[in-house]
């Protein structure tokens, strides 16, 4: 076991996964064998697996799905952050940071909403 499987991002990671999870049950969003099933998931699931995922969203498609986060929940008092809930499969493209650290996609090659 290397240190690299107790690093704070990977533990961000999966306290936000199950953070997520339990307020989508709470609110009924999804059911009580949803939420046992990503609880199990994420204490199964390998570290490599919560590698950072960056999504490009064709905000055509999503603009009216934006809300913007109050300022007191914001990541920085300097930013201008926003929620985007039900976003639809074909209202983004997903790059797996791991995929670049591979060199299986080359950023410079990637054109958004391809």
């Amino acid at each position: 076991m290397t240190g690299d499987r107790h690093a704070k991002e990977i533990e961000n990671n999966i306290a936000g996964i199950l953070m997520g999870a339990e307020k989508k049950y709470n609110v009924g969003i999804i059911d009580k064998k949803e939420y046992n099933a990503i609880k199990e998931m994420v204490s199964t699931s390998d570290y490599e697996l919560f590698f950072p995922v960056l999504y490009i969203i064709d905000g055509r498609k999503a603009k009216s799905k934006c809300m913007e986060v109050p300022e007191a929940d914001r990541a920085s008092d300097n930013s201008v952050e926003y929620v985007i809930e039900n976003l639809e499969e074909n209202e983004f493209e997903t790059i797996f940071i791991k995929d670049i650290l591979s060199g299986i996609v080359v950023p410079a090659d990637e054109k958004a909403g391809e």
